[in-house]
């Protein structure tokens, strides 16, 4: 085999968040979090990864910032399963949510159970979408629509995650934002924006006007969740508390048109990644392209490829700072072998 990868899972994304809390913990240096999540958009429909259509000017500088992952997916092509599989850092098998609108098993454990004991306050705000409640007990934050399928979506206020981020800053944070937005019925942003004769539709689509006027209304979802991708950034840096926070941009699976969610399909299982930390090279060892972080060379790429639950693995890599009881029902390695140069390349294959 001349190439070797390494996989990214999306339910890795929470034992690498868990991980880095810890060290930055045990050196008194504990990381807010910012995790920000669009709802139902195509990897491929963002400038970031080829995209040609929609206008994105927040996600892209975001990107120029940090690091975009290239190759970042999820289990499952459908928006609970995924969602509690990046909470949990389980495959939707093993921790009971493996179909849309059903629950994880009683007693399953996520991101509030994990990080509490490390001093942090986690709330979340928008679109939940996960059960049971004693599962997943992040504190409720007021501001952004929980339905995704409200028509049209409630208006958004800052109000409340500037409370949240502003409350008692000698304790971090963890903070879920779940935007509505890609998600069916497109209805929000202004699609006249988007000349349907004017679209480059996807390969994989059939292209009649019925497709072309629905992809402009969509893309008009793309750039009004942009929107609000800006304005919580904004919000953190009134905060004062950019420098030491890690921001998270993700999504669920692909959007709502044929080959993309419900499906196996690239398009379907693919996902956005990108993670900005201006502190990150501080506390790791980074390959030389990331060692810029900070500075006005941040933007860079990881062709790694992975998987959104690999961030269980992250767990076991801190076992020697986290009780192993806490531990022991992850199956994974940890994604902070990717900030050393020596795994470049590496392989992973999770079973």
């Amino acid at each position: 085999m001349k190439k070797l990868l390494t996989r990214f899972v999306w339910c890795c994304l929470s034992l690498t968040v868990l991980a880095m809390a810890t060290v930055c913990k045990a050196r008194a240096e504990a990381p807010n979090v910012l995790l920000i999540l669009a709802d139902d958009c195509t990897f491929s429909d963002l400038a970031i990864y080829g995209g040609t259509n929609a206008k994105t000017p927040n996600i892209d500088r975001l990107a120029s910032q940090g690091l975009t992952f290239n190759r970042a997916y999820v289990s499952s092509a459908m928006c609970q399963p995924c969602r509690a599989e990046l909470y949990t850092g389980q495959f939707p098998l093993r921790n009971g949510c493996a179909w849309n609108h059903s629950a994880c098993r009683p007693g399953t454990r996520s991101l509030p159970q994990y990080l509490k004991p490390l001093g942090y306050r986690t709330g979340i705000t928008g679109k939940v979408h996960v059960q049971p409640k004693a599962s997943f007990t992040f504190e409720s934050v007021e501001g952004f629509d929980s339905s995704a399928v409200r028509e049209p979506t409630q208006p958004h206020d800052l109000v409340g995650i500037r409370e949240f981020m502003n409350r008692d800053k000698s304790k971090p944070f963890c903070l879920v934002i779940g935007l509505a937005e890609p998600h069916v019925p497109w209805v929000m942003g202004n699609s006249a924006d988007y000349p349907v004769k004017g679209i480059k539709l996807p390969p994989h689509l059939a292209d009649t006007p019925k497709t072309r006027q629905d992809f402009a209304s969509y893309l008009a979802e793309i750039a009004y969740m942009d929107g609000q991708v800006g304005e919580i950034l904004k919000t953190l840096d009134e905060s004062g508390q950019s420098e030491s926070t890690i921001v998270l941009f993700s999504s669920e699976q692909g959007a709502q048109f044929p080959g993309s969610k419900w499906t196996c399909w690239d398009v379907g299982l693919h996902t956005t990644l990108i993670a900005r930390w201006p502190c990150l090279a501080v506390l790791f060892r980074m390959p030389l392209e990331l060692k810029n972080c900070g500075t006005s060379k941040t933007n860079a790429e990881s062709k790694s490829p992975i998987a959104k639950f690999l961030e269980k693995q992250t767990f076991r890599h801190m076992q020697n700072r986290i009780a192993p009881q806490s531990c022991c029902h992850f199956r994974a390695e940890s994604l902070l072998f990717l900030t050393d140069s020596a795994n470049t390349g590496r392989c992973l294959i999770i079973t």
